[in-house]
């Protein structure tokens, strides 16, 4: 139908002559390698059927290779067909002959892993991005036009542009993958545990301290019944009690203290510092509109937030104490104060939980007011107190010195009025 023609075939065609390949074999490496003993007749029957050629002297065997064996070139090659002839089934079953060594726990992994179980469980993804970006989206993220400041580590052979320097931030991996996905979802909830690496002076090779990064952006409720509902973005208080979470289940909330920041890449007025034990641990907040812009991403709020993974975990303790819980019906009251406008909430939480120790279990803000009612420099924090004690059921007078304790502490740290 083709056209085509059937050529006689000339042969196979090899560039040379294979060589007979000749091993030796100890009786003492069988019985190694499998746990048995076998017998010199039952070894030479089994690779003399195989077409193997033996010749034995003193428990040492002389094995020549058949030339159509080219699979067969090592002792181990050997002892694989003695014990596929004579059965996996046959070989007896042991114990290990040593002591297994003692069991420690990776506590740098068990680590990891209870962050990223906790941040799925608040309901984020895991992304793994490339350890490789452009210093031009480094510069992108620091408002940098200069692209030469970026002092990033160099592949001597790039693959591509885009790949051509170790990250310094997992923060660009992070917005190039809300970029590709928001073509196709609505809303992005995401996260990342990885290595950055930073130069070190006078050092070859950089240090590769680990970071946890999280990015959240789109409605708040993708399928909502109200309007105003599916329409509500993500804010900072999102992204904060997604942290809130973390913290909690690492029982390092307590240990934390946030604080006013205007760092870069993040929105002015909408962003904060996080310190714990002293030593700065990351920020958390609103992307800049101009970084945002910069990545060509669409206008909504993205909330970012990348902290030091080691110092996070060197401050967690896998055996926490826990508290013992009581028996006795706990008092609730409700405490309102007069502050002044820019008195950070925090420091008057603190101030309220170091005066009511023991006693007090729990506080909450629940309400913060600016208005008519007070004056134009000052604002309304309402706290809900929860009293409580383990050996016995709190009366009212118990509770009375111990708020009435609370309001002194904040008029003389925090020059707050009780609000009538």
């Amino acid at each position: 139908l083709a056209g085509g023609t059937l050529e006689p075939v000339v042969g196979d065609l090899y560039p040379r002559r294979p060589e007979s390949a000749n091993i030796e074999l100890h009786s003492g490496y069988i019985e190694r390698i499998l746990g048995i003993r076998m017998s010199e007749a039952e070894v030479v029957r089994i690779l003399e059927a195989l077409e193997f050629k033996v010749a034995t002297k003193q428990e040492i065997y002389q094995v020549q290779v058949p030339a159509h064996r080219q699979d067969v070139r090592i002792p181990a090659d050997l002892v694989e067909e003695l014990v596929r002839i004579h059965g996996y089934n046959r070989l007896p079953p042991t114990r290990l002959a040593d002591e297994l060594p003692p069991q420690r726990e990776n506590f740098k992994l068990n680590g990891v892993e209870k962050v990223r179980d906790l941040l799925v469980g608040a309901g984020l993804d895991e992304v793994i991005t490339y350890s490789l970006n452009s210093p031009v989206d480094e510069a992108k993220l620091r408002l940098q036009p200069d692209v030469s400041q970026i002092t990033q580590i160099g592949l001597l052979n790039p693959l591509s542009q885009e790949r051509s320097h170790l990250r310094q931030t997992l923060l660009v991996g992070l917005l190039q993958t809300a970029r590709e996905n928001l073509r196709l979802l609505s809303r992005i909830q995401i996260f990342e545990v990885g290595s950055v690496f930073l130069p070190q002076e006078g050092e070859t090779l950089p240090t590769e301290p680990r970071r946890i990064a999280t990015l959240l952006t789109g409605p708040r409720q993708v399928d909502a019944w109200h309007p105003d509902q599916a329409t509500t973005g993500y804010d900072f208080y999102d992204i904060k009690g997604r942290l809130e979470i973390l913290l909690e289940g690492l029982h390092l909330q307590s240990e934390i203290s946030w604080r006013q920041s205007d760092s870069s890449p993040y929105h002015p007025g909408r962003c904060a510092c996080l310190h714990l034990g002293g030593e700065m641990l990351g920020y958390i907040g609103e992307l800049h509109p101009k970084i945002r812009s910069e990545f060509s991403l669409p206008e909504q709020p993205f909330c970012v937030a990348e902290l030091d993974l080691d110092l996070l975990l060197n401050q967690w303790q896998q055996a926490h104490q826990m508290h013992e819980i009581s028996g006795f019906t706990p008092i609730y009251e409700d405490l309102a104060v007069v502050v002044n406008q820019d008195l950070p909430v925090a420091q008057v939480l603190n101030e309220i939980e170091q005066a009511g120790r023991p006693l007090l279990k729990q506080t909450t803000l629940f309400d913060v007011y600016t208005g008519e009612q007070v004056a134009a420099d000052k604002k309304s924090l309402a706290f809900a107190l929860t009293f409580q004690a383990n050996d016995r059921t709190l009366k009212d007078k118990d509770v009375q010195k111990i708020r009435q304790k609370i309001v002194c502490r904040l008029e003389q740290a925090c020059d707050a009025q009780l609000r009538s």
